[in-house]
């Protein structure tokens, strides 16, 4: 019957904000005078997002698929769509990032209310979150991977944000390193 919050749009946040959201129905006396329980499921599972109960809490991270292609010492090749996926034991030298040029995207929590005695379903709503494409973050990331120097930060900032064009660079190991909007 009473949702709270009301609003779908629960809000649109850049990536590592944290956030916390509990989300509560009141039902209509005429069609149950149970407690209510509240249970949230995701469209799709974000490791730092908690889902608790009725409460939604934590950051997004790497929300965006990218494209980050490395090689090991042997020249293995690899491609990984978030940093988090590239195995650090094998690394040798990244020679490719493609970023993601999508400026948002939405993740959906639908929560259910059931009466806590029999079980019935009273009502469900889609909420969202909508995560704005934050380019530090991957900035960062980049970075701490190439192991650039500060002239080379400032360059990729303006790369990612300006550029439509495949730029070679050199990483820390005198391996090129092209970085490129698509």
């Amino acid at each position: 019957m009473l949702w709270t919050p009301a609003q779908s749009l629960l809000t649109t946040t850049d990536e590592l904000n944290n956030l916390s959201y509990t989300i509560s129905y009141v039902a209509d006396p005429l069609v149950t005078t149970n407690p209510v329980v509240v249970t949230i499921s995701a469209d799709k599972s974000i490791p730092s997002i908690n889902i608790s109960n009725s409460t939604i809490s934590g950051y997004f991270s790497e929300s965006f698929d990218y494209t980050v292609k490395y090689i090991d010492k042997y020249k293995n090749d690899y491609t990984v769509t978030k940093f988090s996926n590239i195995d650090i034991s094998k690394l040798y030298a990244i020679y490719k990032y493609t970023p993601n040029m999508n400026s948002s995207v939405t993740y959906n929590y639908i929560a259910t209310a059931k009466d806590s005695v029999t079980n019935d379903v009273l009502d469900t709503k889609t909420y969202s979150i909508v995560v704005t494409q934050n380019w530090t973050p991957n900035k960062n990331l980049l970075l701490r991977y190439l192991d650039f120097d500060n002239y080379f930060t400032t360059y990729v900032v303006v790369l990612l944000n300006n550029s439509g064009i495949a730029v070679p660079l050199l990483n820390n190991l005198g391996n090129q390193v092209f970085l490129e909007r698509t």
